[in-house]
């Protein structure tokens, strides 16, 4: 269910930045969580080309980075024009998706936890059968050199 929300947002989120000319990237291998926007290279070179110096234009190799660390924080580098409705759209979609993934890697980590858990205990029932029966052999042995002893 958690995957399928997800798988949700994230088309969403394609959709946006296909509608805004925008590529993104989601870098969840380390902390902070970062998301990387940017033009799409060829088109935002186009526009730039197009328009010259007379209007604000986005630099092609700008980028937008949207840190989740302990708080949000939004990091522009280069020239990146951008509605701000749009933009907002972006970091709405952006905060589900990372919320999502959160749900998601929290889920993973109790699930190999409970198998660790579970692992665990079968190795532990398994070893207490296994002394168990060890311990009644060695009463067994020690009756055996008893009777022996008084016998003597």
């Amino acid at each position: 269910m958690l995957y399928n929300k997800l798988a949700e947002q994230q088309e969403k989120l394609d959709k946006l930045c296909e509608d805004n000319d925008l590529e993104y990237s989601f870098s969840r291998d380390d902390f902070p969580i970062i998301f990387t926007f940017r033009p799409m290279w060829e088109r935002a070179a186009q526009t730039r080309l197009d328009l010259g110096t007379d209007e604000p234009t986005t630099d092609p190799e700008a980028r937008i980075e949207l840190v989740f660390g302990n708080e949000l924080t939004l990091r522009s580098f280069g020239d990146f024009v951008i509605d701000d409705d749009q933009l907002n759209k972006i970091k709405n979609s952006a905060k589900k998706i990372h919320y999502l993934y959160l749900q998601l890697f929290f889920y993973q980590q109790k699930q190999k936890e409970k198998d660790r858990w579970n692992t665990g205990r079968n190795q532990v029932d398994n070893q207490q059968i296994y002394t168990d029966g060890q311990q009644e052999e060695t009463e067994e042995e020690q009756e055996d050199v008893d009777g022996e002893a008084e016998t003597a």
